[in-house]
Parts: C-alpha cells; sequence; structure tokens
C-alpha cells in the first residue's frame, strides 16, 4: 500500500493548476522583499474591503457566500421581517408580501421551463437565471443607501420578489 500511495501522489500533484502568486518577491538591494499583487479596482474600496479583498484566492468564494446569505437572509424570514418592523411596516402588509414573494418563487419553475426549452443548455440557464437574480438583488442593495423609508421599502420588497424567480431556476438549474 505504501509503494502505490508514494508512486501516485507526485502523478496527482503535476496535474493540480497552479495558482498565481500573491507575492512578487524583488530584491531592493537591502534584502529581499515581498511586494503583494493588487488589483487597480481595489483602491476605490474602504479600507475594511480592501483588506478583504487583499486575500486573492479566496475572496470572491468569500464574497459569493455573503451574496447567497444576503439572499436568504432577504426571504422575508425573522431578520427580515424584523428589519421591516423596524422600518415601520405593519404585520398584515409584511404577510402579503411574503405571499407574493412565495408566489414568485413558485414561478421561478415556470422560468425555469421557458428559458431551458429555448437554451437548451444548464449553465446558460443557471447563468441567465444567476445574473437575473443578481439584478434583482442589487436593487435591495440600493435601498440600504435611500434615505425616504418609502421608496426603500418599495425597493427592498421589490428586488426580493422579483429575484425569487431567478433564486429557484438557478436552484434547479444547479440540482
Amino acid at each position: 500500500v505504501g509503494d502505490l500511495a508514494d508512486t501516485e501522489l507526485p502523478q496527482v500533484a503535476d496535474q493540480v493548476p497552479r495558482q498565481p502568486p500573491i507575492y512578487n518577491v524583488q530584491d531592493d538591494g537591502a534584502g529581499t522583499t515581498l511586494k503583494k499583487h493588487r488589483s487597480w479596482w481595489i483602491q476605490f474600496l474602504p479600507d475594511a474591503y480592501q483588506v478583504y479583498f487583499d486575500q486573492h484566492p479566496i475572496c470572491w468564494a468569500g464574497f459569493s457566500l455573503s451574496l447567497l446569505y444576503l439572499n436568504v437572509v432577504l426571504t422575508f424570514g425573522g431578520i427580515m421581517t424584523a428589519y421591516l418592523v423596524w422600518l415601520g411596516m405593519g404585520m398584515s402588509s409584511i404577510g402579503f408580501w411574503r405571499g407574493m414573494a412565495s408566489a414568485a418563487g413558485l414561478a421561478g419553475t415556470v422560468f425555469y421551463h421557458c428559458i431551458s426549452t429555448r437554451m437548451g443548455c444548464l449553465v446558460d440557464v443557471g447563468m441567465v437565471s444567476i445574473s437575473y437574480q443578481f439584478l434583482c438583488l442589487s436593487a435591495c442593495c440600493a435601498s440600504f443607501f435611500m434615505e425616504d423609508v418609502g421608496a426603500s421599502l418599495v425597493a427592498l420588497n421589490a428586488g426580493v420578489i422579483l429575484s425569487r424567480p431567478g433564486l429557484w431556476a438557478f436552484d434547479i438549474a444547479v440540482t
């Protein structure tokens, strides 16, 4: 068993694609220094985001996970209900919009069927549906920066409700 592992391990390790280095090694005459690669757009972000996005190999996976969590939070569940109540929305209105979001989620299965018959490729269906969902959730993100509470509530609720078909179509395409 030991001989088998010793012969296969180097072959597998040679097939793994190499990540680009995060640091450049530079010799400035006084000694070797490390200079970190930096994307040009990072300089425009606030300091906390610069620290996060400087973690080159893992930052996008964490960012996409946070967007997924944002969608889970924005489901008219406990956290969003508490936020809407805090903004002054009544429980009957929240219940109505929760029902609308559920109906829109069910419409996602019809949405999936329509675009999958036209496109045929599940990868394309997934890309279209997740792009649609991202576009709708962008309205939700914009709602947090609006000063008018009424406009903020409309943008948040509309973004969540309209994002549901994209979420469920993407979920079906993935599974």
